[in-house]
């Protein structure tokens, strides 16, 4: 088998945002002296500089960049690069690109209508208005990024090159230890996903009560259709996110698009029997995964 770094890379996510809040000075005096309270030890008033209706159009796709990276990937250091295999590779760019040019488009869109934002602000916000809190437009526009970096695994082999010390050896051990937890902790994150997305399904079908219509205003109880459309988008990606070629996730694949997604939800919440039998088949590939994790 090819090595790890000749299989996968690693992708970290930047995101630059203007944060929308500041602390006032001022006012966090005038509460600290009003409740006779340490000024300086005692906490600090953050206001927002602009309304959530200018600026949440940009946080969320900044959300929908952040879910888009997590979903492609899988993680591999603490809060820090994520692994990616080399087959999932251009849909992963071709995605982040996507996301890329939406949060641009939504950060000069907020750029655009700053005026109105800062027009807003000092109606809302009155005698806390404060104009040196504000920069232009332009100059906030700058602080909006995306970008993706990829990188290379560093190997051990990498590190035994460079020294020939005989300490080394612990060294280049440890550091193939580590890789090898890394990678079986990735792909025990690709198992959880498959049970968390099957056992959602078997709760919300198994529980499924359509409306009867005799009472007036009832709803019973629903599921969404996202039930069945993650499961459909879990099973696509699965090839890309098995890094280690295992056959029981080649598995997993078949069973989740020829069981779990076969019918729409309209299907299943319509047809008893279908939704019931899906429920089962859900529940059985559940526990398979349990087992892997056991």
């Amino acid at each position: 088998m090819t090595s790890l770094s000749e299989r996968a890379v690693l992708s970290v996510l930047h995101i630059g945002a203007y944060s929308g809040v500041a602390v006032d000075r001022e006012v966090t005096e005038d509460t600290a002296a009003r409740y006779k309270a340490d000024a300086l030890d005692s906490g600090t008033y953050t206001k927002r500089l602009v309304a959530k209706a200018f600026i949440d159009p940009v946080r969320k796709s900044a959300g929908l960049a952040t879910r888009t990276h997590k979903v492609l990937t899988l993680p591999w250091e603490d809060r820090g690069p994520r692994i990616l295999a080399n087959t999932g590779f251009q849909y992963y760019t071709e995605q982040m690109r996507i996301r890329r040019l939406d949060y641009e488009a939504k950060a000069k869109e907020f750029a655009h209508r700053w005026d109105d934002a800062v027009k807003e602000a000092k109606s809302r916000l009155s005698g806390m208005f404060k104009p040196e809190d504000y920069d232009t437009g332009a100059e906030v526009l700058q602080r909006f990024y995306l970008d993706v970096e990829i990188k290379g695994i560093p190997e051990a082999a990498d590190f035994r090159a460079k020294l020939s010390d005989g300490a080394v050896k612990a060294i280049v051990k440890d550091i193939e230890r580590r890789a090898d937890q890394r990678l079986e902790a990735a792909m025990n994150d690709v198992f959880h996903r498959v049970l968390d997305v099957t056992g959602h399904m078997v709760e919300r079908l198994k529980n499924y009560q359509p409306p009867t219509g005799k009472a007036k205003g009832e709803k019973g109880v629903n599921f969404q259709d996202s039930t069945v459309y993650n499961i459909k988008e879990l099973a696509d990606i699965l090839p890309a996110l098995n890094l280690t070629n295992d056959k029981r996730l080649d598995e997993l694949q078949q069973r989740l698009l020829a069981d779990l997604v076969e019918h729409s939800p309209e299907i299943l919440k319509a047809n008893p029997k279908i939704r019931s039998e899906t429920a089962r088949k859900a529940e059985k590939i559940h526990n398979k995964v349990k087992s892997f994790l056991a």
